[in-house]
């Protein structure tokens, strides 16, 4: 009996040690992700960004300019879908929507050409060209916030576009650009009650092209409630950006965003 009590005991060993080793392993793969992370403080001192949405205002030749200028980007989510119409790239690339991410994780780990700084997933492999974050949310009765660092996270704001803007801010751009943020989808019929479960799409008039999200996929549906705290997340990046000498301009052709001044995109490259 001794004996047996020993051999089991015996036998955990090598078991918490492989525990431990993973726990340490984590930490210091936690860590590193971190410093890279904060090493993007001020990167881009002064500088402008352009922030890429998806919405169906977007135009391939506005992608196109955006290249031939060599201007930095963020692009976020699907936008890969367009890479086959124009050599232009994202100079980094965002998702945190777990409905995208679990649709196209293969694709996302994939991409090449651009700094991924993504929310931390299961499904999205470590790189030397990735970097994690973490996220904060509130419910939509919340009032929203803007983290001027994304350590230990970056808050929500119900859209990628506003973790871009944050990362953006860190980074020290002076000017930022929202270019295909259309904040035009068709909210009828939808209710904050279906808002924790997904709707299955038929089709899609929303975004830059028909098969963003493909029928049959299952996605949140976003609701009037959805819309008016994105609003009024914005209008709390705008003022705490303008109140620390960061400005943010509306370069959407179109669209029903108008929080931001609005600028004409071709005035920029004149």
């Amino acid at each position: 009996m001794l004996w047996n009590h020993w051999l089991k005991d015996a036998l955990k060993i090598p078991y918490v040690l492989l525990h431990k080793a993973r726990s340490l392993l984590d930490n210091f793969s936690s860590r590193k992700n971190e410093r890279r992370l904060l090493s993007l403080k001020d990167r881009h001192a002064g500088q402008r960004c352009f922030i890429i949405g998806n919405g169906p205002s977007l135009k391939i030749d506005d992608l196109n300019t955006l290249h031939r200028w060599n201007e930095i980007t963020f692009g976020v989510n699907r936008i890969y879908l367009a890479y086959g119409k124009t050599a232009w790239r994202p100079t980094y690339y965002n998702v945190e929507d777990f409905p995208v991410i679990e649709y196209s994780y293969n694709e996302i780990n994939k991409l090449k050409g651009s700094t991924k700084i993504v929310i931390r997933h299961p499904k999205l492999k470590q790189g030397k060209d990735t970097i994690f974050f973490n996220r904060v949310a509130t419910a939509y009765s919340g009032n929203p916030d803007f983290y001027p660092t994304p350590v230990p996270a970056v808050f929500c704001g119900q859209t990628i576009v506003y973790i871009s803007m944050q990362l953006a801010y860190f980074m020290g751009f002076k000017e930022i650009y929202l270019l295909g943020v259309d904040l035009s989808w068709d909210t009828k019929g939808k209710s904050l009650d279906v808002r924790s479960d997904r709707y299955t799409v038929s089709t899609d008039t929303e975004h830059f092209t028909s098969n963003y999200f493909p029928a049959g996929e299952r996605h949140f549906p976003i609701t009037d409630t959805h819309v008016d705290y994105v609003t009024r997340a914005f209008t709390l990046a705008r003022d705490f950006c303008n109140s620390h000498g960061v400005s943010i301009y509306n370069a959407t052709r179109g669209g029903q965003l108008e929080v931001f001044p609005r600028v004409d995109f071709d005035s920029l490259f004149a």
